[in-house]
């Protein structure tokens, strides 16, 4: 009973303490419900501070002369400037409730935060996240950037938060625009999360392993026949399988302890795809024989986006984060070419009567016209910041909201019909061996007979 209330005292004090210690803190903010899953703190009741040079460590800014210089945001009028990479923020929760409030932080657009909770001994609770932070795949809370917090009933804490970015990992329209804390209940996350999270898990396992299936199928194709036709097609399913599937494969503990290698790697996976499936085009319809000037042009487009992408990712520490939008743009827009250009190549050969080119076009189709008019455009919309206004724009708009059912069949689509035509070609290059092997043994044979009538007539 005696340590109770002293620790009870001690409790008391220590809110004191923090009340009186730091005149200038806002009000506390009252959590006075754990039944909403999604609660963003007002901005009248936390506090930031820029740090310019990235260097404060949590006793500074809770020192003086840095713990009266914190202030109100501004980051909602002026937005978060390039230049500034960290930043501090606080606030003081109070639970009114007569239970205990199990709640957890939302993560924010950031290569790492790291949290500060007060003690009742004085020290500080440290918890650390962020998406270029190495995580524990195996804590829910942790695999998902979360950061849980628990307040007895009445327990007032002191939260510190330090927020760092560099920008350069983020394209326009997912980089940070403003700085806010967003907490929600433990409960209902747990409650949500198999709802919301197993079924794109199952999804995409299921679409992985299903796509790798078909690119070893294709590669024994290529075994068989020597042909890099299906050594390029495999490798552009391949790439278009672990581009797809980055969100499954991230949820694997080797990525989550190596985020910065995902970070460069997520990225690549699409212009590689486009390079492999520009390159299996050509030798399909061999268009060197027939378009030289076309070829080369693919060729070099292809090249161009994987440069392109190569230098928007890899060079975000060289170029100031303006320069990088720019190469995005620019990545963005090769990309509406090139699906516009491989549409013009089926078409070309439509014209020419090649055959299987009626059969690519309706097999290519679905996924090529997704990709301009949705993902794209939505891409674009996002990059240049236009409103979705017009009847043109509710149906991307609704298209998006299904958008896993869309690439999921227009993939499986072209994956199947691909196949097919492989697989035809495959039959007909063997039927043009037999029968040249046939025509060779019958030149043979009429070969020794004219040389068996000779040796008689001799």
């Amino acid at each position: 009973m005696a340590k109770s209330c002293l620790l009870i005292v001690s409790f008391c004090c220590f809110r004191c303490t923090v009340a009186f210690a730091i005149p200038g803190l806002p009000p506390a903010h009252v959590i006075d419900t754990d039944t909403l899953a999604y609660v963003e703190i007002d901005d009248g009741d936390w506090q930031m501070l820029e740090d310019k040079k990235g260097t404060w460590t949590i006793e500074q800014t809770t020192g003086l002369p840095l713990v009266d210089q914190f202030h109100a945001d501004k980051t909602y009028q002026d937005g978060i400037g390039f230049s500034i990479h960290t930043y501090w923020m606080r606030c003081l929760l109070k639970n009114v409730m007569s239970k205990k409030a199990e709640i957890f932080f939302y993560p924010q657009y950031a290569d790492k935060i790291d949290y500060y909770f007060s003690q009742v001994d004085g020290g500080w609770e440290h918890e650390t996240t962020g998406y270029l932070y190495p995580g524990d795949n195996q804590n829910i809370f942790h695999q998902n950037y979360y950061v849980p917090l628990t307040l007895e009933p009445g327990q007032e804490i002191l939260v510190y938060v330090r927020f760092y970015v560099n920008y350069y990992y983020y394209i326009n329209y997912s980089r940070p625009k403003n700085l806010h804390l967003v907490y929600g209940s433990k409960e209902k996350l747990i409650d949500s999360y198999n709802e919301e999270n197993l079924f794109p898990a199952v999804r995409e396992a299921v679409f992985f392993g299903i796509l790798i299936i078909v690119v070893i199928y294709n590669l024994l194709f290529f075994w068989t026949v020597k042909e890099r036709v299906y050594l390029y097609f495999s490798f552009f399913l391949l790439c278009f399988t672990l581009y797809y599937c980055s969100s499954f494969l991230f949820s694997t503990n080797f990525y989550h302890k190596h985020p910065f290698l995902f970070a460069y790697t997520a990225n690549i996976w699409e212009p590689l795809y486009f390079l492999f499936e520009i390159n299996f085009i050509r030798h399909f319809f061999k268009t060197w024989n027939h378009f030289p000037k076309w070829n080369k042009y693919l060729i070099v487009i292809a090249i161009f986006q994987l440069l392109t992408r190569i230098i928007a990712v890899f060079g975000g520490r060289i170029f100031p984060a303006q320069t990088s939008d720019l190469i995005w743009k620019i990545c963005l827009i090769n990309s509406y070419v090139l699906n516009l250009s491989i549409l013009i190549t089926f078409f070309i050969f439509i014209r020419k009567k090649t055959p299987y080119a009626n059969i690519l076009v309706l097999a290519a189709l679905p996924l090529i016209l997704y990709l301009t008019i949705v993902r794209s455009t939505t891409f674009a919309f996002d990059i240049f910041n236009i409103g979705y206004e017009g009847q043109f724009f509710r149906i991307i708009l609704w298209l998006v909201k299904w958008n896993y059912i869309f690439y999921l069949i227009s993939v499986f689509w072209l994956a199947i019909f691909f196949t097919l035509i492989l697989f035809f070609r495959y039959k007909h290059l063997q039927k043009e061996n037999a029968q040249q092997a046939l025509e060779k043994e019958r030149l043979a044979r009429e070969k020794e007979q004219e040389r068996n009538e000779l040796i008689a007539r001799q």
